[in-house]
């Protein structure tokens, strides 16, 4: 029996009553009517409480079950208890919003990212804005739905909805409270992948003292914020700085768990970057390889990241002068990617210019061509004709076909950069 079956014997009754051709010829037919349609009332509202209240009783165990990361059970309870209110969307929409809220967070957690998102754009069209005990789960939901569009590639689309969580908690309870932090977190996430270094690391840094505070100095998060904070540093050039963030990350990993565990990934990974900007290319090999190793023996957490470090070998293989393993990389990480993401995923692009970059090392100019307008089309249906990525990969068409003598293409290419940065 579908959620709501055992109401359609009283709705059934309801419109037999309503059709009743002699309803409105005497008052004492008007008034079995009217005490027909009350009985039935009641009893559609009896039923109403009784599903929600099983619905609430089967949310609070499925919380119990999220709570001791039990993620399959939890969506499970969680969705049972969407289809029992299912029947009541309209009338009870913050409820059915709420449930849908929850449901999606579990599949989140299960890395299921897409389905996720939509169970979470579904919950936003149902909680009433407005209702004050809803403000808290909205802001949640808001950071979430900020939180996945990053996960997916698309930053720009999700920083608003962070920004709207932040100010929903600012006006709660202020910024120095966990919720705020994580939001934070995330803005600085989405900065940074958006290019504004100054704006990341000032979200990163009003996140830090209160994960201090309640992760401990020793927390995993407070880890991932390190490595992060890096990443930024690393990009101005400060590249002391950005290593001693890496290592503090490296340090509270092994503290905790030893030198096997998953998360230690990221600041190999972030090391590596290090030692490649340095061009101390042996080095770099060392912790690409590290992290390499970690992230296939745990591949069901860290297959994206499996693949960027794949792509960063590819690089350290082109510097080292061995074409064979940095086209072997790279093809690795277009697949594992390939695994994990659409095919128009904005990432592609930069596994599409590395492959057109080992080619123009080996001086193979057409196959390196036929790579960058690869990566060129990417970046166009990921992010339109005007994108700074657009004119780094015109700027590599530019200078190999200058190299070639090709210099009408040369300049061709050279203007197209031009247009894909000016806002003309």
């Amino acid at each position: 029996m579908k959620p709501g079956d055992r109401l359609l014997p009283q709705y059934e009754k309801f419109s037999e009553i309503v059709r009743w051709e002699g309803f409105n010829h005497t008052s004492m037919q008007r008034f079995g009517l009217l005490t027909s349609i009350l009985l039935a009332a009641i009893s559609v509202s009896a039923q109403i409480q009784q599903d929600t209240a099983l619905a609430n009783q089967i949310m609070h165990s499925a919380h119990e079950q999220f709570d001791r990361k039990q993620y399959d059970s939890a969506f499970d309870s969680f969705h049972e208890a969407r289809l029992l209110i299912e029947p009541y969307e309209v009338t009870l929409p913050n409820l059915f919003g709420r449930a849908l809220f929850y449901e999606g967070q579990t599949l989140q957690y299960q890395r299921k990212d897409e389905e996720a998102l939509a169970l979470y754009l579904r919950s936003l069209e149902h909680l009433d804005v407005g209702t004050p005990y809803l403000d808290s789960v909205r802001a949640d939901l808001y950071n979430n739905i900020g939180g996945t569009y990053i996960n997916l590639g698309f930053r720009s689309k999700g920083k608003p909805y962070l920004e709207q969580a932040l100010d929903i908690e600012s006006q709660l309870v202020g910024t120095n409270t966990i919720g705020a932090a994580v939001t934070n977190y995330n803005l600085g996430l989405a900065n940074m992948y958006l290019g504004e270094s100054f704006s990341a690391l000032n979200h990163f840094m009003q996140a830090l003292p209160v994960y201090l505070r309640n992760y401990g100095e020793n927390g995993a998060r407070v880890a991932q914020l390190y490595t992060n904070v890096g990443l930024l540093h690393r990009e101005t050039g400060d590249l002391e700085i950005a290593e001693e963030y890496f290592r503090r990350g490296v340090d509270i990993h092994l503290y905790n768990h030893g030198p096997d565990y998953w998360n230690l990934a990221y600041p190999y990974t972030s090391l590596g970057g290090v030692y490649m900007d340095r061009k101390d290319w042996a080095s770099a090999l060392n912790y690409y390889l590290m992290a390499q190793k970690i992230c296939r023996e745990n591949r069901d957490r860290l297959i994206r990241v499996e693949a960027i470090v794949a792509a960063a070998l590819a690089n350290v293989y082109r510097e080292l002068g061995d074409y064979t393993e940095a086209h072997a990389s790279v093809d690795e990480a277009i697949k594992i990617f390939n695994e994990s993401y659409h095919s128009d995923h904005p990432r592609f692009a930069d596994y599409y210019r590395i492959k057109g970059n080992i080619y123009l090392v080996q001086d193979r100019p057409d196959e390196a061509s036929r790579w960058y307008e690869k990566s060129i089309e990417t970046i166009r249906n990921a992010y339109g004709d005007k994108h700074p990525n657009l004119a780094s990969a015109f700027e590599r068409l530019a200078w190999m076909n200058y190299q070639e003598k090709s210099m009408n293409y040369s300049l061709k290419y050279i203007q197209l950069g031009y247009q894909s940065l000016s806002d003309d």
